[in-house]
């Protein structure tokens, strides 16, 4: 934890002495194949082009399996009498471990924004892809100071869709 708060405080200096903007705020979204999820953001750099560092946390998942798979284990008694039994046409099981996936990317915006980059996940040791598209409107004017900001967009994190909604706080350097 303590490396992820260097960071955030690296990139959050490197945008503001470049006279730009930094902002950090939470993220809610929905994921088709993951259902509901959460994290957070910080983004830093020129109006036209920064970069975000976040992190998007999956709740468990119902993953299809094979039907063989899908058959519970009963005892010779349960099997005879009935009890307990269910057949291999269960072709769902409930995954239970949250997933954590870190993204670091690039964002350009100019009336909308595009989002690409890489992601690391808490399930697995692989390096993915981000990438997406949003739309943002910033609640301040263009003089330096602090600002406030709604953005909703879809994004490609680590081998799913996410459809999510970030309000940022921040400071624009003007």
């Amino acid at each position: 934890m303590k490396q992820l708060h260097h960071a955030i405080v690296a990139l959050s200096v490197v945008g503001l002495s470049q006279g730009c903007l930094g902002a950090v705020g939470p993220v809610v979204g929905w994921s088709p194949t993951r259902g509901g999820t959460y994290g957070w953001e910080v983004s830093a750099g020129h109006l036209f082009l920064h970069a975000a560092l976040g992190q998007s946390v999956r709740t468990a998942e119902s993953a299809p399996r094979p039907q063989e798979e899908a058959a519970t284990d009963l005892s010779a008694a349960q099997a005879t009498s009935g009890v307990g039994r269910r057949t291999t046409a269960t072709p769902w099981v409930r995954v239970t471990a949250d997933e954590t996936v870190t993204y670091f990317a690039a964002e350009p915006w100019y009336f909308g924004g595009a989002t690409l980059g890489f992601t690391t996940s808490s399930a697995d040791d692989d390096i993915g892809f981000a990438g997406g598209t949003w739309a943002g409107v910033a609640m301040a004017d263009t003089t330096p100071g602090p600002f406030a900001s709604l953005s909703v967009g879809v994004r490609w994190l680590h081998g799913a869709a996410e459809l999510y909604l970030t309000p940022k706080f921040g400071w624009f350097g003007g």
